[in-house]
């Protein structure tokens, strides 16, 4: 399964951007997956310092006391931007110019939050930082080894 979602999810998203349905008509689910597979690899990319990855969902407990399955909704929603603008600069330039530069504009955007989401101030929900010494410790702020280690491993 990829971050974003199904293909549906994509094309509920593209809706959500006035993308009517004549456009939506071309595209094909082996394409849509194609974007899908290129995001999650740079999101991986992006989170592989800080996170033990693949993003997996995690358990939930609802106000009625039920515990259910999510994935991060905030990195769907940016996974799922960042895809609709691949579709958009490259499958539908040809239909809309102004596609390329809103294209572009949403890839921008999806990347800085992601960025924001490996520094050491945000926290991805029910995932685990790559911090030998704590699990509240960011991996960024993890001391360096100990000096006599340092020494032995000369």
């Amino acid at each position: 399964m990829y971050y974003s979602g199904t293909v549906d999810d994509i094309k509920k998203f593209c809706k959500s951007l006035n993308i009517d349905e004549g456009r939506l008509s071309t595209m094909n689910t082996v394409n849509v997956e194609k974007y899908q597979a290129l995001v999650d690899g740079a999101i991986d990319g992006y989170l592989s310092e800080t996170y033990f990855l693949p993003i997996k969902p995690y358990n939930q407990v609802n106000a009625d006391g039920n515990v259910e399955l999510v994935f991060p909704q905030r990195l769907r929603l940016l996974a799922q931007q960042w895809t609709a603008g691949l579709m958009l600069i490259s499958e539908m330039q040809h239909q809309d110019q102004n596609a390329n530069e809103s294209g572009k504009l949403m890839i921008e955007e999806a990347k800085k939050e992601i960025y924001q989401m490996a520094l050491w101030n945000h926290r991805i929900p029910g995932q685990r930082y790559k911090s030998a010494v704590s699990h509240t410790l960011p991996p960024n702020f993890e001391p360096p080894k100990a000096p006599i280690e340092q020494l032995w491993g000369m």
